[in-house]
């Protein structure tokens, strides 16, 4: 199936010359989320556990919202988070 993709269109072989290199050990990988439902919404809920199980050693957890108002579920997701940008900040 692929050769039949990539025979279509060949563009879809192409790796990009970052992907070689091996990732740095001493550097953070920053997981950013934007999104104004970071409140007691399913999304909210969501990123709150995601956001909780992730090490701050390896992830920089940037939140930013859209949104006017906190709430409980938004002041547990900022103090998972190394920066949060938006309304309610």
């Amino acid at each position: 199936m692929m050769d039949i993709l990539i025979e279509a269109c060949p563009k879809l072989s192409y790796t990009s010359t970052h992907v070689d290199t091996a990732p740095q050990k001493d550097k953070k990988i920053t997981l950013g989320i934007v999104s104004t439902y970071l409140r007691h919404h399913t999304i909210g809920r969501l990123f709150s556990s995601l956001f909780a199980r992730l090490s701050d050693t390896y992830f920089e957890k940037i939140l930013f919202t859209t949104q006017e108002d906190s709430d409980d579920l938004t002041e547990e997701l900022s103090k998972s988070c190394s920066k949060i940008d938006g309304k309610f900040d």
